[in-house]
């Protein structure tokens, strides 16, 4: 009688581990899940950080370069008006 409640109490304890290692298994497996999700988040805030950092590089190179474009058809313009305002023309 004491094997058999000897047995049936080894059985519950092992079970009882076996389900401990489950229970961890599953929480390991759940932190780190919630670790790939906070990662691509991560990657994801640095992806539209250095997409804004890039659109206002590109809006800057447009400015300057409209900007050179005002400066040299005012510059076209004045010698123009140079140019008509010498009596030789």
């Amino acid at each position: 009688m004491e094997i058999k409640l000897k047995e049936k109490v080894d059985k519950y304890l092992t079970l009882m581990e076996m389900n401990e290692i489950k229970l961890e298994k599953a929480k390991q497996a759940v932190l780190e899940e919630k670790q790939k999700k906070h990662n691509l988040d991560v990657i994801s805030w640095n992806d539209r950080f250095e997409n804004v950092e890039r659109r206002a590089k590109m809006d800057e190179y447009k400015r300057h370069k409209i900007l050179e474009k005002i400066e040299n058809a005012n510059e076209r313009g004045e010698k123009i008006k140079y140019l008509h305002s010498q009596p030789w023309c």
